[in-house]
């Protein structure tokens, strides 16, 4: 077996561990040095995948909270690059933002009406309008200001 193929088959036996909804810190702290997304044990979550067009109704046009939407693939670099950094910034508000994930391969429909173009995007939706809206990974301190004119009333 090469190097490279038991590199991946130990980076999916990880990937499994962490979905399960509880993990312990050293798994969780291998978890962030490779850039897996995870909810470690104790820690809140404020972020969920759209299952279908319903949901994605329910969960973030018909949402009280203001929702930032992140489509993304799941062969995108740069989604997997941008995805945990957009986890800790909305988990950083402590429910008053909330991450819906969409895939764009599973729901095409979703990212055609948003006229996603390219991945990563991410759209803040607030009171079921779209407000704010980038393209690609962005660096942190334009992160912030862009969660922040969510919040703005």
């Amino acid at each position: 077996m090469s190097a490279l193929r038991a590199s991946v088959l130990r980076l999916t036996a990880l990937r499994n561990i962490l979905a399960k909804e509880r993990v312990s810190a050293t798994t969780c702290q291998h978890a962030r040095n490779l850039s897996v997304s995870t909810r470690c044990q104790g820690e809140k979550s404020f972020n969920f995948h759209v299952q279908d067009e319903d949901d994605f109704k329910k969960r973030v046009i018909e949402s009280k909270t203001p929702v930032v939407v992140d489509f993304h693939a799941e062969w995108c670099g740069p989604c997997k690059q941008l995805g945990p950094r957009i986890e800790k910034a909305v988990d950083e508000h402590d429910g008053k933002i909330m991450l819906a994930k969409v895939d764009v391969d599973d729901l095409s429909q979703i990212a055609m009406k948003y006229k996603v173009r390219v991945v990563p995007t991410v759209i803040g939706v607030k009171k079921g309008e779209s407000v704010e809206k980038f393209e690609g990974n962005i660096p942190d301190d334009q992160m912030a200001a862009f969660m922040k004119k969510l919040l703005l009333d």
